[in-house]
Parts: C-alpha cells; sequence; structure tokens
C-alpha cells in the first residue's frame, strides 16, 4: 500500500510540477597570497588575486539520422536524434529503442577506411535477426546499415560476428553492404494541430470486506466529470466482475494494479486477480490503457501501427517472445500455424482484444499492456493446447 501511495505522490509531482534545468552558479572565490614560495623569488609575495567565474560549457551534441521499421514492416521510417557523443554502441542504444537490435547487442570492434566501415557485432545480433523471417531480416539490416552509413558519412560497411561472416538462414553477408534504398513514411502531423491532454490525478482506491481486498485506481481533477464518471466506474465493475457474477465461496479473492506506462497523454495499468476456491489458488491478469487526447479507453485495434506490425511478426517469424516457462517458441510459432493463416488472421483476433467500455458484458479474447518502459505487452487468454496460464508476449515495440 505504501509503495501504491509513493507511486501516487511521484505521478502527482510529476503531471503538476515544472522544474528547471541548468548549471548552478558559481561564486567568485580568491586565491590568498603565498609568502616565501620558492627561494628564487627572493622572498617576494604575490598579490591577491580574484579568480575569474569557471565558463559552464554545455556539451556538444551530434545530430544522427535513425532508420527503423514501418508499421507495416514494408519500408523505412527514419527519426533525427541528438546524441552526447557519436560512438558505435551509443548508435546501437537508439536502434535497440526502436527494435533494430536487441538490447544486448555490442560492438565488439569498430573501424573506418576511407569511405568503408567495418562493424563487428556480439552473437546476440545474430540470435536476434535469425528470428526474423525474411521482410524482418530485410528492415532489421537496412536500418542498422543506413543509419551507420549516414552517420559517419561511409559507402558502404562489413558486418561480421565475432570476427566471422554473419549468416541467417536466408542469406550470407560475406561482403560490404550499400545503402537500402528508402520510401520515407515518416507520419506527419495532423493539420490543425495536435490536441492538449486533459489533466487528471489519480487516487488508490480500496474495496475491502472480510476476505475480500480489492484495491484499483479511480481518476480525478479531470475537465470532463462525466468522462471521469464514466472510467471511473468501469474501473470498479471490471476489477469486481467476477466477484459479482460467479456464484462461487471464495476463501479469498485478492485484485491489485500497478501503473506501467505513464505520461500526460496515456497511462496503462495491469491489474493481478488472485483467488482461492475449495483451496485452489488461481490468478488471472488484465490491463487497461487510458488515452488522455482523445479521451477513449484504447483497445489493442485502435492502436493500429503496433497491431499491424505485431500481426505482421506473429504471421512471418518476426521478433517477440514467450515468456511463460512451460511454453517455448518453436512450440507457440507451430500450434498457430495450424489455425492461423496470415496476418490478417492475427489481426482479426486482436481486434477483440480489450475491454469496450460500451459493452463490458463482451469477454476480451486478450489485453493489451504498456509497461513502464514503453514496451507493447501481449496478454493471451489460455490456450488448453499449450498452457492453463494466460501467454504472456513481449512485442519488442514501443509506444512513440
Amino acid at each position: 500500500m505504501k509503495k501504491r501511495l509513493l507511486l501516487f505522490s511521484t505521478l502527482v509531482i510529476l503531471m503538476f510540477s515544472f522544474t528547471g534545468c541548468g548549471g548552478q552558479t558559481l561564486t567568485e572565490y580568491e586565491q590568498q597570497n603565498e609568502s616565501n614560495k620558492t627561494a628564487t623569488e627572493n622572498d617576494a609575495t604575490t598579490d591577491t588575486m580574484t579568480a575569474q567565474p569557471e565558463e559552464i560549457q554545455e556539451p556538444e551534441t551530434v545530430s544522427v539520422c535513425i532508420y527503423y521499421s514501418n508499421a507495416q514492416a514494408t519500408g523505412f521510417e527514419k527519426a533525427e536524434v541528438s546524441l552526447e557523443q557519436l560512438t558505435p554502441d551509443v548508435l546501437l542504444s537508439e536502434l535497440a529503442k526502436v527494435n533494430v537490435v536487441s538490447y544486448d547487442t555490442k560492438a565488439l570492434n569498430f573501424s573506418k577506411s576511407g569511405k568503408s566501415l567495418t562493424l563487428d557485432l556480439s552473437e546476440d545480433f545474430s540470435n536476434y535477426i535469425n528470428m526474423m523471417g525474411t521482410a524482418g531480416e530485410y528492415i532489421v539490416l537496412g536500418s542498422l546499415v543506413n543509419t551507420f552509413l549516414t552517420a559517419y558519412d561511409a559507402d558502404d560497411i562489413l558486418i561480421t560476428i565475432k570476427g566471422k561472416t554473419l549468416e541467417t538462414s536466408h542469406a550470407i553477408y560475406d561482403k560490404a553492404l550499400t545503402m537500402y534504398e528508402v520510401s520515407d513514411t515518416s507520419s506527419k502531423e495532423e493539420e490543425g494541430g495536435k490536441k492538449e491532454p486533459m489533466v487528471y490525478r489519480l487516487k488508490d482506491t480500496a474495496y475491502t470486506q472480510d476476505d475480500i481486498k480489492i484495491y484499483y485506481p479511480q481518476f480525478d481533477g479531470m475537465p470532463d466529470e462525466e468522462l471521469q464518471k464514466e472510467w471511473n466506474q468501469a474501473i470498479f465493475e471490471i476489477v469486481s466482475a467476477d466477484l459479482e457474477k460467479d456464484e462461487k465461496e471464495y476463501e479469498s479473492y485478492d485484485v491489485d494494479y500497478k501503473v506501467g506506462f505513464c505520461t500526460t497523454e496515456k497511462i496503462s495499468f495491469l491489474f493481478t486477480e488472485k483467488f482461492k476456491i475449495s483451496g485452489e489458488s488461481d490468478t488471472r491478469i488484465y490491463a487497461l490503457t487510458f488515452d488522455l487526447v482523445e479521451g477513449k479507453c484504447l483497445r489493442f485495434g485502435e492502436m493500429t501501427d503496433m497491431m499491424e506490425t505485431v500481426s505482421y511478426n506473429m504471421a512471418n517469424g518476426g521478433y517477440y517472445k514467450v515468456t511463460n516457462s512451460d511454453v517455448d517458441r518453436e512450440t507457440f510459432d507451430e500450434y498457430y500455424k495450424q489455425i492461423i493463416s496470415d496476418a490478417g488472421d492475427f489481426r482479426e483476433m486482436f481486434l477483440r482484444y480489450d475491454y469496450d467500455l460500451t459493452d463490458l458484458s463482451l469477454e476480451p479474447q486478450g489485453y493489451s499492456y504498456i509497461n513502464g518502459d514503453g514496451e507493447l505487452e501481449i496478454i493471451m487468454n489460455p490456450v488448453p493446447e499449450l498452457s492453463k496460464e494466460q501467454l504472456i508476449i513481449q512485442t519488442g515495440i514501443k509506444m512513440k
């Protein structure tokens, strides 16, 4: 409970406090006389000197262009970022944020000769790209190549893995690579300007009775009071739904939550429900994500770009990770190949994810959740052929 209250206090401070950034003011200081400093100074004393304040120099930044996949995973987008310094590992860190390389990918060696680059990467990159289908491999490698060539003003780059040739199930990259063709599909800001997000606060709320303990968030201070009332009522109905609809005798029933992605524009909650019936315990998790700009509870189908990318990746062997300890990626892929033919089938399934606040009687087929790192996670309802537990999928896709 203390953790939740601390989190709430932090959120309020973040949302309503603005602090300036800058260096400390330096005061002048005096350098005292030093008598008899050396014999060669003939016992002379120095005059009292007043030192000038040290000049604070702002760190220089380097602007580079980062390439990454478009929403349909059919081409490239690019964005300019500012770096404190230009190094291979700093570039790789930026590429990891947009899912071009894995976070553990490191540069083992790097050199530039004329207009040619050589980049030796850790085996983590090989493992990562070998999880991709043909299209995913093209996008990953193209984004990596284009980013380095642009940043270092080079014409070609040879990529190796621990000093050896990079090989995948689709190709052997034993020659230097040149710039991949780019079709700029960067999203443009809507005409008329961007909508301002609604102001809000969060209240940590509890409902307790005997062996029932339900902790849940409530919005407060929103300018649209009717919308605030609607959201708060829906949250309570969702967290207490199983308790209300089941005629079972619960020996215990606990619901708790945590705040994942949290900005002035969007906030995502993950709920964990634990209960015990006839001595047997069970757990269920679900999520809610609210858009404070559009004023709605987001469903996965409305996160169009993210849903399209996940659908494509799951249908074509792109990156995603099944976190359940009893289900490996190969088993998961084989099962869905039997029942789903292409990305469109996954898309149809994902359109039925998440609660529809206009009709809470509709049972979601799964849930989408944006974690604290801004990464999309998919919570799939139990698939008996794979696991009796819900399946948790890390997509590697981050909220922009």
